[in-house]
C-alpha cells in the first residue's frame, strides 16, 4: 500500500511516521534472515524450518516496530487534522458531540455535571468549543493504539466510514482477521515476552520457553499494520483535499479554538 501521489501536508508528519515504522520493521525483518541464514550454516543445518532463536528475537522487534508505528501514525494524525475534521466531516462532528456530552453529563439520568460544565464555559482563552476539542484530542491520544478497539475508535473519530478500511480494522465477528492477530501476537510479545512454560525448570534451554513463528506469519502481520495505516491516511487526506481544507492552514490551533 502506498501513499496517495497528492498527500496533502498536513498528513505529512503522520506519513513519515508510518514510514519509519515500516523501514525499522522491514530492517527487523533482513536482521532475522541474515542471522537464521549465519546461525544454521555455521552448524551444519538445512535453511527450511522456524527460524533459529536468535533470528526470532529479530522476528519479534519487527511486530513492535510495526505496531509502535501505526500508534504514532494515528495519533499524529488526530493531533494534526481532528481540529479541521470536525468542521466539515458529519461523522467527526458527531462523534465529538457524542464526547461532549458524555464529558458534561452527571450519573444522574439526563443529568449535567455542573463543575464540569463551569470548567468548560469559563475556560480562559478558549471557547467552550475549543476547550471540549482540545480534551477530546487528548483522550484519543492518552493510550496506545494497539488494538483493533482502539483504532476503531480512533479511526471513527476521524470520520473514517469506507467500508474496505473499516472491514480491515474490525471485520465484525470474524475472529481471523489479519489485523486482530497481529495485535494478539503484538502483545504476547510486549507483555508477555512469549513465554509460554512459565513454570519449566530454570534451566530449560530458552527456546523451550517462548514460542515460535514463522516467517511468513510475521511479514503478514507487520504487513497489514502498515497498510492499515497507510489506507487511514490516505482516506483522510483525500477528504481533507477534497473539502478545501487549505482555508484553515495558515491558522493556529489557539487561533481556530479562540474565542471570538
Amino acid at each position: 500500500m502506498q501513499p496517495e501521489e497528492s498527500l496533502v501536508a498536513i498528513c505529512r508528519e503522520a506519513q513519515n511516521a508510518l514510514r519509519v515504522a515500516r523501514t525499522t520493521a522491514l530492517e527487523s525483518i533482513s536482521s532475522a534472515h541474515i542471522i537464521n541464514r549465519v546461525e544454521k550454516i555455521s552448524t551444519g543445518k538445512t535453511l527450511t524450518g522456524l527460524f533459529t532463536h536468535a533470528a526470532q528475537s529479530s522476528l519479534r522487534s519487527a511486530l513492535l516496530f510495526a505496531g509502535a508505528g501505526l500508534d504514532r501514525t494515528l495519533k499524529q494524525l488526530v493531533d494534526d487534522t481532528i481540529v479541521y475534521l470536525v468542521e466539515f466531516e458529519v461523522k467527526s462532528r458527531e462523534t465529538f458531540h457524542g464526547f461532549a456530552e458524555e464529558h458534561i453529563s452527571s450519573s444522574d439520568a439526563g443529568g449535567i455535571d455542573a463543575r464540569s460544565l463551569v470548567r468548560i464555559l469559563l475556560g480562559e482563552g478558549q471557547s467552550p468549543k475549543g476547550i471540549v476539542l482540545n480534551r477530546w484530542s487528548q483522550h484519543l491520544r492518552s493510550s496506545s493504539a494497539q488494538s483493533v478497539e482502539r483504532v476503531e475508535e480512533i479511526a471513527v473519530a476521524l470520520g473514517v466510514t469506507d467500508r474496505h478500511i473499516r472491514s480491515r480494522i474490525k471485520p465484525g465477528k470474524s475472529e481471523s482477521a489479519m489485523l486482530k492477530r497481529a495485535f494478539v501476537a503484538r502483545n504476547e510479545i510486549a507483555h508477555e515476552l512469549d513465554i509460554t512454560k512459565p513454570k519449566a525448570d530454570v534451566r530449560a534451554r530458552l527456546e523451550t520457553l517462548q514460542k515460535r513463528r514463522s516467517i511468513g506469519e510475521i511479514q503478514g502481520y507487520v504487513k497489514e499494520i502498515i497498510n492499515v495505516g497507510q489506507l487511514v491516511i490516505n482516506d483522510v487526506s483525500g477528504r481533507l483535499r477534497v473539502a478545501n481544507y487549505e482555508q484553515f492552514r495558515q491558522a493556529r490551533w489557539e487561533d481556530i479554538t479562540q474565542k471570538s
